[in-house]
């Protein structure tokens, strides 16, 4: 606060301590409509059915963050009690994720019949073109929703982290640049 305070001091005009108060009142604004979404939120999450016979949840990952999104209490034990699994356990995935999942296709995936339908669904897979043999190059569909970018967001954030999905993406971008390197 000190820090703050000290930096605040110096010679402002009155039309900049104008801006900054309107600047205040908006933020305040902001903030309590950002409480009554939550709110909203929260009792939606509580309509979702629960999954049956789940156990009690699992710590959370070590690094595992929810402040940034700025809810009053946990997004996860919701979360886990709909899905029925600890979705933030995975690399990657955090509540944010998990939530574009839930308001993307819900807590079933059962409409996909493999996984393989899901991610084409999702526009993740490549439309591979095979000429002779050989693969051409393919092209992915593009789709607009939230669950794509937030799993593109999440696997851009995989690859920093210790797992066995970052370490698979680092030793393929390796062979890769090492690919390009022959080439040039």
């Amino acid at each position: 606060r000190d820090e703050i305070e000290a930096a605040l001091d110096g010679n402002f005009k009155p039309a900049q301590l104008e801006a900054l108060a309107e600047w205040l009142v908006h933020y305040k604004f902001y903030r309590e409509r950002l409480k009554a979404i939550s709110a909203k939120i929260y009792g939606m999450l509580e309509k979702f059915p629960s999954k049956e016979n789940i156990p009690d949840i699992p710590p959370p990952k070590k690094d595992y963050k929810e402040q940034g999104l700025h809810f009053q209490e946990p997004l996860r034990p919701h979360l886990y009690r709909i899905f029925g699994a600890d979705l933030t356990a995975l690399p990657g995935i955090g509540a944010s994720v998990a939530m574009g999942c839930l308001a993307t296709i819900g807590a079933d995936v059962s409409a996909f019949p493999t996984e393989g339908h899901f991610v084409s669904w999702l526009g993740l897979s490549p439309n591979l073109k095979i000429s002779a043999g050989h693969p051409k190059k393919g092209r992915v569909k593009r789709v607009t929703n939230i669950l794509t970018d937030s799993l593109k967001n999440a696997a851009m954030a995989c690859q920093k982290t210790d797992s066995m999905l970052g370490a698979d993406y680092r030793r393929r971008k390796s062979i890769y640049v090492g690919a390009l390197a022959k080439m040039t």
